[in-house]
């Protein structure tokens, strides 16, 4: 999941005293239910003035400081992303964003190579099949190709105090594996 603080101040530390404490009190939430340092991974800070426009005198008049601190929080574990994202929430108050969380396959490269194994085997009973029927022998394989691509899921979230208990589904992710294979025939 991908969560930012940010904080609005008047100076440059103020903004980043308090964005930093609002990013170390998720983290510390985070942790009380479970989570490990090893989890967390800084994706972004920034800092930059904000300034208003007085038309008046034409003048830019700088008005605060943003500071945001972005994290990215791998889960292994979809049973609890929920629980996470409330404690996050209850942490982070109102200067915190969630910016989306997502779901990925863990062992990715596993599952893969299990689906283009399983996809040649089918190239190949197709292509005997079609011999048969066409009364001609199969021979040697003389081109193998494979494209291979999967649907992600990703949610977006709002934060919103009064609906904790939040509800996370994490859905399905679908591999597949196109063969193109070309036999001789005789």
């Amino acid at each position: 999941m991908s969560l930012t603080t940010s904080a609005l101040r008047d100076s440059a530390v103020e903004a980043v005293a308090d964005g930093n404490a609002a990013v170390n009190a998720v983290i510390a939430a985070l942790q009380a239910e479970g989570l490990t340092e090893d989890v967390f991974r800084t994706t972004r800070i920034s800092l930059s003035p904000e300034y208003d426009f007085n038309f008046a005198s034409n003048e830019r008049l700088l008005t605060a400081f943003r500071y945001n601190n972005s994290l990215q929080v791998t889960i292994s574990s979809t049973d609890s992303v929920g629980d996470f994202l409330d404690a996050a929430v209850v942490a982070g108050g109102d200067v915190l964003s969630i910016d989306a969380i997502s779901f990925q396959v863990s062992d990715r490269a596993t599952l893969e190579r299990s689906v283009l194994l399983t996809a040649i085997d089918d190239a190949i009973d197709k292509a005997g099949q079609m011999a048969e029927r066409a009364g001609v022998t199969l021979g040697r394989a003389t081109l193998i190709s494979e494209a291979s691509f999967s649907t992600p899921v990703s949610v977006g979230f709002a934060a919103d105090e009064a609906a904790l208990a939040t509800p996370v589904f994490a859905g399905t992710q679908e591999i597949s594996v196109t063969v193109q294979m070309e036999f001789e025939i005789s």
